[in-house]
């Protein structure tokens, strides 16, 4: 239970990344993550549930790094915790829909690297709420995250569950953030784990860096955790305009496996992840998805990989894997280097 259990710490993560509103979220718009955008230090109350024992109210310390994707439309934030088990370290993206008008909120835990279903909802008279349904105990129950006292250095943020159908709530984190510069200071420090000395855990370094492409294109890629995640922006022109991508990478320390979760500019809407890792050189990654009406599998091959570029291959399968049609290639060249 990644919000409402209080023994598990990465809870946390959803509570420090954005803010939100409920369902007729007409005045939303992409600015409204602006206050979040930066360095913040976070004092972090969280409601300890101990069997046999009264509920106790812990205090604990972290920090979060905050940066726009896509002029504000999206941003993506580091979270790095101290807390009585040790240090968490979790990430949120967060999506703007402009069809509805609502953010959906993504968390990972850089323990299983993950993407959780989203929050969703938005801002409203200066607050914002986010919600969604859980399983807690075998029983679905309510979440509910709040956002207010929001001014230019500073925020509050509140987890809390119901089990009444929304009637009432009881609150298990309380957070207030700081800001300690108008810029980010550069990015949390990482946790020591075993998948750091992990080569397939940072497969991904040679991305890191600004690109061009042969199709007109720009890339852009920043790592996360340390190189144990990363987010790609891609930018390419085409007849109706520049088309906006981005593409969250996390890394699985369990499986040994990536998983990229791409979305679009124009709807906003995070696709089912790909799936794979590299061997040999080469990184390949498989999921599924609707073309033209039917489900197909879809293929992403990195490959060709050296210190100034690479190239990308996409393709789809129709027949279960059995045959591969090309549908994009790209050749990738390192700009300012």
């Amino acid at each position: 239970m990644r919000h409402v259990t209080a023994s598990r710490v990465c809870s946390y993560g959803l509570a420090l990344l954005c803010g939100a509103q409920p369902l007729p979220a007409v005045c939303n718009d992409f600015h409204d993550f602006d206050f979040a955008i930066g360095d913040f230090g976070a004092r972090i109350l969280h409601l300890q549930h101990t069997p046999g024992r009264p509920d106790d109210w812990t205090v604990w310390t972290g920090r979060v790094v905050a940066a726009k994707v896509w002029g504000g439309r999206a941003n993506i934030q580091e979270i790095d915790v101290s807390a009585p088990s040790g240090p968490i370290e979790e990430l949120r993206l967060c999506l703007f829909q402009p069809r509805t008008r609502q953010w959906h909120l993504y968390w990972a835990d850089s323990d299983d690297g993950v993407l959780a279903k989203p929050m969703i909802g938005g801002f409203d008279g200066g607050a914002g709420s986010f919600y969604d349904q859980e399983d807690y105990r075998s029983r679905a129950i309510f979440v509910r995250d709040l956002y207010s006292q929001i001014t230019p250095r500073s925020y509050h943020w509140q987890q809390a569950f119901s089990s009444d159908g929304g009637t009432t709530w009881e609150p298990n984190w309380n957070v207030t953030l700081t800001r300690e510069s108008s810029r980010s200071a550069g990015p949390p420090q990482t946790k020591k784990s075993s998948a750091a000395a992990d080569p397939q855990s940072h497969a991904f370094n040679f991305t890191w860096g600004d690109w061009r492409t042969d199709t007109r294109g720009r890339v852009t890629v920043r790592k996360l955790w340390g190189g144990r995640a990363d987010l790609e922006e891609t930018e390419t022109k085409g007849s109706h305009g520049p088309r906006r991508e981005l593409t969250l990478r996390l890394y699985d320390p369990t499986a040994r496996q990536w998983y990229l979760y791409r979305a679009n500019g124009a709807d906003g809407v995070l696709d089912e992840p790909l799936i794979g890792d590299f061997r040999d050189g080469r990184g390949v990654f498989y999921g599924q998805d609707i073309h033209a009406g039917h489900s197909v599998f879809v293929r992403n091959v990195y490959f060709d990989i050296t210190a100034d570029s690479y190239r990308f291959e996409q393709a789809v399968s129709p027949d279960g894997g059995r045959t591969w049609r090309t549908d994009f290639t790209t050749h990738l060249t390192r700009v300012g280097r």
